[in-house]
């Protein structure tokens, strides 16, 4: 019985090894791929920002073309889209609400009212659709989540990415958390070289909106993962910080199962100046390819293995071992 126990002992520790080392791999790679996601949508805020420096005033119809180009729906699933909100001095607001007006838009204002020493405002969001419509006018800047992030690019020249919001279109009673990615378009060729002159000649920002659910789904297209994970805003697991549950978006309930994870881990990533604690847990599909059978059955089939081998080599096993 010191044999077979060993054994499955041995068997045991084995198998939550492997699974162990399975479960870091697979936390490794949705981390990795979370961020090269990231890092695609950044490099199409890029494209964007080119369109301004490739021409001095871009039409609504030549954003709607770039967007359109992208093939965002096969090519990057999960964003909500692309736009432009552009930079607004008090002084010019009753001259470009006039020509926004012009464009086809007789309702248009910039959003919220109210007098502000700086205004920005949503001019183009492709794909135009049901949602998008409702951020067109819409003053980023007016938000201090939004603004934070808006700062940190004008004043860099780098992407910036938003914490935690609820976005705009957001109209249905069931809504997902949100966040922003932005990046400045100065009026000059380059990123200018103070940053005094880099608030000076702010044009306005290429963004994208995200929602969140959409966003996580889009990346889990790419390969099936049996390891579930929640995101939160900033570097630690809060409740009101919390941007995605996979738990609740795969309807994994753990009162369901009765049970707890059999491995967690979390981790911190940075995006575009910003970070993330990323919390990982194992999922009864996960723990099944590894423990698939119970520790008795397991002692069950050393025994046997033992007795069948002691009558191989022509011995009787002991009295009173069982099978």
């Amino acid at each position: 019985m010191t044999a077979t126990t060993c054994a499955w002992y041995f068997t045991e520790s084995h198998a939550n090894d492997h699974a162990a080392q399975r479960f870091d791999a697979e936390t490794q790679l949705l981390a990795y791929r979370i961020k090269d996601r990231m890092s695609a949508y950044e490099q199409v805020l890029r494209g964007g920002t080119g369109l301004f420096r490739a021409s001095s005033q871009i039409t609504r119809d030549e954003w709607r073309n770039y967007v359109s180009s992208l093939q965002l729906d096969q090519h990057f699933p999960g964003i909500q889209g692309v736009g432009f909100s552009l930079r607004i001095r008090p002084a010019d607001m009753a001259e470009h609400i006039r020509q926004i007006q012009a464009e086809g838009f007789p309702d248009y204002r910039v959003k919220p009212a109210g007098e502000r020493e700086e205004y920005t405002s949503i001019i183009y969001l492709e794909p135009f659709d049901e949602r998008n419509r409702q951020a067109l006018g819409y003053d980023m800047f007016s938000h201090p989540t939004r603004r934070a992030a808006m700062q940190r690019a004008r004043d860099t020249g780098a992407a910036a990415m938003s914490g935690k919001v609820e976005l705009v279109q957001e109209i249905t009673e069931v809504k997902q958390a949100g966040f922003l990615l932005y990046l400045p378009v100065y009026t000059t060729q380059g990123i200018p070289a103070t940053l005094d002159s880099r608030r000076k000649t702010l044009l306005g920002y290429v963004y994208s909106p995200f929602r969140a659910n959409d966003l996580m789904r889009g990346i889990l297209q790419e390969g099936d993962s049996r390891v579930s994970f929640s995101i939160y805003d900033g570097k630690q697991s809060a409740s009101n910080a919390l941007l995605y549950d996979g738990d609740g978006d795969a309807e994994l309930k753990l009162d369901a199962v009765s049970r707890e994870p059999k491995f967690i881990s979390a981790t911190s990533i940075d995006i575009a100046g910003r970070s993330w604690m990323i919390t990982f847990r194992s999922t009864p599909v996960f723990e099944a390819g590894f423990f698939l059978r119970s520790p008795a059955a397991l002692l069950g089939g050393g025994c046997f293995s033992a007795h069948y081998c002691l009558l191989l080599a022509g011995c009787s096993p002991p009295l009173g071992s069982a099978l």
